[in-house]
């Protein structure tokens, strides 16, 4: 009896560490960021360490940034789940600003943008969750926002999208990948999907992994059952 719980107490233990073995999580920093601003509609800015997003009701001082990510590594991998992790800028302040993420959905290039040539992006929205909020060094914020896995439909891709402001009176700094820290990343974490997961490309064989290691465990299990029976 005491042989045969020391198995199961094995097989769970080794189907736990597939599952933990399987999911890989990947991080990202961006391939471009830049900002535009409708008080200067026509600066582009591509070199700026920090993109402030603003709401404007009249639209005067809207200000919002633009990013393009390089993602590899998703393809034929189920998303559990997804993050955008930004830092504020301590001189500036954190401001109250509340924004969405968009897709853009037109091409463009950070030494390009500017308030009158800034992309175009689609009406979805991907941001999934309010952000969480933890202290950095030197007085710096760091955000963390949850993405719909959805968002990653085309694999392995470059993958651009708009802050687009929505509320607020002030304004938030985020760095950008030209500060000397505190650089915007998105991380990814592949595994099992929780609800609102999304597969890239789906590949059944990793979900196959769980299924054998769940199964063995239930063996074990029906032995042991059968076992006091006796």
């Amino acid at each position: 009896m005491k042989k045969l719980l020391a198995v199961l107490v094995a097989i769970v233990c080794i189907s736990l560490m597939m599952v933990n073995v399987w999911a890989e999580e990947l991080t990202f920093t961006p391939s471009a960021d830049t900002r535009a601003m409708s008080i200067e509609p026509d600066e582009c800015n591509p070199s700026s360490a920090a993109i402030p997003i603003k709401f404007s009701a009249d639209g005067s001082d809207t200000r919002m940034g633009f990013y393009k990510f390089n993602v590899e590594g998703i393809a034929g991998k189920t998303i559990a789940s997804a993050k955008i992790i930004f830092s504020t800028n301590p001189s500036q302040g954190p401001g109250d600003a509340g924004f969405e993420l968009r897709k853009t959905t037109s091409a463009w290039t950070e030494d390009t943008v500017s308030w009158n040539s800034k992309p175009t992006w689609g009406d979805k929205a991907y941001l999934v969750a309010p952000s969480e909020t933890r202290g950095g060094n030197d007085g710096v914020k760091v955000y963390e926002f949850a993405i719909d896995p959805s968002f990653f439909d085309q694999g392995d891709a470059e993958y651009a999208f708009a802050l687009v402001p929505t509320s607020g009176t002030g304004d938030v700094n985020f760095l950008t990948k030209e500060a000397p820290e505190g650089a915007p990343k998105l991380v990814i974490t592949l595994g099992a999907a929780s609800t609102g997961g999304s597969e890239a490309n789906p590949d059944t064989g990793d979900a196959g992994m769980i299924v054998f290691g769940f199964a063995a465990v239930a063996s074990a299990a029906g032995l042991v059952i059968a076992r006091k029976r006796k």
